[in-house]
């Protein structure tokens, strides 16, 4: 459903046509607790950050400062293929090694005051910085890509949507009647909403965790 048939449906089952902002607030604020009540990989957005070149010619240290997209939340995971660099040349493969890259390397994310160890920076890792992630590459201009999630835009058009209101659309109509009733005293009629929003969210968190914890070595 959309944003204005889940105002038409809270305001006629709450029968307060008259309290329309505040009912727009309260589905509002729904979508975005739930959004934020898991790591849902609907939220989840992956994008490249860089591209591989030539490594004989890229190999040393890079530090990437790249802004971080508007609806950012937190990251899941920034990951890049792992060269296998020749210990004495430097140079990636060659030698008495065969091929030139490993399992994909997954950086660790660290505070900006630990960005140094010894006088060293610490390569591949990154940390958060007002509206920037900065990166520490050990390979410059490698095939670097990143998960991360997204805040759920705050509803405001009629036709606006996002995945939580067209999944469980019954579960934000009484959420929200239920915010609705509590803010105008009325406790009876809001207890009544937080009975049936409470068994829908109990199965919408149940069916997250299902999806979040799926063993991918089995698929189940």
């Amino acid at each position: 459903m959309n944003f204005g048939e889940l105002l038409e449906e809270v305001l006629d089952s709450t029968v307060r046509p008259d309290r329309e902002r505040q009912a727009k607030r309260s589905i509002n604020s729904v979508v975005r607790t739930m959004s934020l009540s898991g790591d849902h990989w609907r939220d989840l957005r992956e994008e490249i950050l860089s591209e591989r070149q030539d490594y004989q010619q890229q190999v040393g240290q890079e530090v990437k400062n790249l802004t971080l997209p508007a609806r950012f939340r937190k990251v899941s995971y920034i990951r890049r293929d792992s060269p296998i660099l020749h210990p004495a040349t430097g140079a990636v493969g060659g030698g008495q090694l065969s091929g030139g890259f490993q399992a994909a390397l997954e950086y660790n994310l660290i505070r900006p005051n630990q960005i140094k160890q010894e006088g060293r920076i610490l390569q591949n890792t990154y940390y958060l910085s007002g509206t920037s992630i900065l990166l520490n590459q050990a390979v410059v201009d490698e095939v670097l890509f990143w998960g991360y999630y997204e805040y759920p835009i705050r509803m405001t058009a009629p036709n606006d949507e996002n995945w939580i209101t067209n999944l469980m659309p019954d579960l934000v109509i009484d959420w929200a009647s239920q915010f609705l009733m509590a803010s105008l005293g009325d406790k009876d009629r809001a207890a009544g909403f937080g009975a049936l929003q409470n068994l829908q969210l109990s199965v919408f968190m149940d069916d997250a965790l299902r999806d979040h914890e799926m063993n991918a070595g089995v698929g189940r």
